[in-house]
């Protein structure tokens, strides 16, 4: 069974290649608050959320980041092998930015956002989607 995701664009019914999964999942978590549904709670992604509850701490989010993109990317490719590498880099005492990156192997073709990916002015990832 291949994965989808249903989305609610006026040009896309839904996203089916594993580029467009990655990016939809990095922008939902990277956008996203968490406690915004019940029924499923215990799925939510926020990196808000792991954030704060790391105390902001860049040595600590990276654990925390790694091991929640690699439990939602294993519901989506069960049967692929999964890399999910995160690096900080200190911006000030307080800032930091942070690096993600998303190797997905299936069928020994390799899916990342290395493989279609725009940053806009600011060098901030752009999410295009291509979809179905």
């Amino acid at each position: 069974m291949k994965p989808i995701i249903p989305v609610l664009m006026s040009d896309i019914q839904q996203l089916s290649q594993p580029v467009d999964i990655i990016k939809y999942i990095l922008q939902w978590y990277t956008h996203t608050p968490k406690n915004i549904n019940d029924t499923f709670a215990s799925d939510e992604i926020s990196f808000r959320y792991d954030d704060a509850t790391s105390g902001h701490n860049p040595e600590l989010i990276k654990e925390v980041v790694r091991t929640r993109l690699m439990y939602i990317l294993k519901k989506y490719f069960p049967t692929g092998s999964l890399t999910v590498e995160v690096t900080t880099t200190p911006v000030d005492e307080v800032r930091y930015n942070i690096t993600i990156d998303i190797l997905v192997i299936i069928d020994k073709v390799p899916y990342s956002l290395s493989n279609d990916y725009s940053v806009d002015s600011e060098g901030n990832l752009e999410y295009k989607l291509n979809g179905d």
